[in-house]
């Protein structure tokens, strides 16, 4: 088959789709299929083809005078008020231009990441092409938190009553309606979903992520470990946003340390939130304690130098972190947040404790820091899981089934 995975949102990005793509890509080409990539270029200056043999690319300057007129119209005056929002519109109408610029009839399936692109598609592709859509979160949820990070009072009954409100759930519903095939990674995605818009729940494939464990393990054992002579390393990948919960675990982190001075912890990844959580590590006297590094690609190294990794997510899907920890052999310390318990076998192969909970954050890292024996246990349980569950092949095989099962229903339709 001749796929196209398509997003709106960049390629290549330092995000979970992006990482999605990249090894969904990885594992059907080595099954023997052919795979494009369409996305919008870094810095929003254009769109992009990522083929086998050579990449494409249409600046956003030859494609928006075009679509800008479209937007004069009386249907969109409205958008005017609302700039972000307008800015949307074009971003999607671009993306339908270049979309059909390049040619849709040329693939087999059509494979999106989220709903903005699936109407896209839905748009332009020919009428015979499977429209499979991957949905990775919940879009209007992560932009009310965008917002309430300005307005910290502002609930989100209120914000679904703001015209951005309004539109994203639109847009979310819209996407949701107009694929063939529904995917999402953990059944709690799709319950979410399914609540806020009054779909069944049946009307999602449920396919959970995977990675190329044997590619990373390898990675892992060319990185050389860094000592942290007395210490145990506790590791947090995390973006610093409010929705992955950094802010609960700098409590837990502060709690710890009435009783144990044997750790540091390192957070890598960066966001919006960073000085704010900088300050609060200051005031809670954590600063020697904890280290901000920032963006890093090179996790696998910071895996073989960790002791104990920790997801404080409030609301997540299956973020490939855990995975990645989980396939170093440590045992992950979990909120019980959207789909992370889809991921860990309490007590077997990581723990879960309550999203927001700070005290029980830190009851299960004293837990691994006073029983060394059952963490490394634990790790290599959580080494065999991901093995057996999350393996790359497996996920490339998900998904060929999937694309076969919709193109035979399009058919039978």
């Amino acid at each position: 088959m001749k796929i196209l995975l398509a997003t709106i949102w960049n390629v290549p990005d330092v995000g979970g789709v992006w990482r999605f793509i990249e090894l969904l890509q990885s594992g059907l080409e080595r099954i023997g299929h052919e795979v494009d990539i369409l996305g919008t270029m870094q810095g929003y200056t254009g769109f992009q083809l990522l083929t086998r043999h050579h990449h494409q690319s249409v600046g956003r300057e030859s494609l928006e005078p075009l679509i800008w007129k479209k937007l004069q119209g009386p249907m969109f005056q409205y958008l005017h008020q609302y700039p972000w929002l307008l800015d949307m519109e074009l971003k999607r109408y671009m993306f339908e231009a270049v979309s059909a610029y390049w040619g849709l009839e040329q693939y087999d399936i059509i494979h999106t990441q989220e709903v903005i692109s699936t109407l896209a598609m839905r748009r332009v592709k020919p009428e015979w092409a499977p429209l499979v859509a991957s949905i990775h979160g919940l879009l209007s949820y992560e932009v009310y938190l965008q917002f309430k990070q300005n307005v910290s009072d502002m609930t989100e009954q209120h914000f679904q009553g703001t015209e951005t409100g309004k539109y994203f759930a639109a847009i979310e519903r819209e996407g949701i309606k107009n694929a063939d095939m529904l995917v999402s990674a953990s059944t709690w995605l799709a319950s979410e979903l399914s609540g806020r818009y009054g779909f069944s729940s049946d009307l999602f494939e449920h396919s959970p992520y995977g990675m190329d464990i044997d590619r990373y393990l390898l990675a892992q054992q060319q990185s050389v470990s860094s000592e942290t002579p007395g210490k145990k390393v506790i590791l947090c990948v995390a973006r610093l946003t409010m929705i992955k919960g950094v802010q609960v675990l700098l409590p837990a982190l502060a709690r710890l340390k009435q009783v144990r001075s044997d750790w540091v912890c390192w957070i890598a990844g960066d966001g919006e939130m960073k000085e704010q959580l900088m300050q609060t590590a200051a005031e809670l006297g954590l600063s020697s304690d904890i280290v901000f590094l920032g963006h890093r690609s090179d996790i696998p190294h910071l895996l073989n130098c960790a002791d104990i990794t920790v997801f404080p997510s409030l609301r997540d899907n299956q973020p490939y972190a855990v995975l990645e920890s989980m396939a170093a052999g440590i045992a992950p310390v979990v909120s019980d947040a959207g789909g992370l318990p889809e991921l860990v076998n309490d007590g077997y192969n990581g723990w879960i404790f309550k999203a927001g909970d700070s005290e029980g954050c830190y009851h299960y890292l004293r837990h691994f820091l006073d029983n060394e024996d059952q963490r490394k246990i634990m790790g290599e349980n959580a080494k065999n899981w991901c093995r057996t569950h999350f393996s790359l092949e497996a996920l490339a095989r998900r998904y060929e089934y999937l694309y076969r099962k919709c193109a035979s229903n399009l058919n039978r339709g």
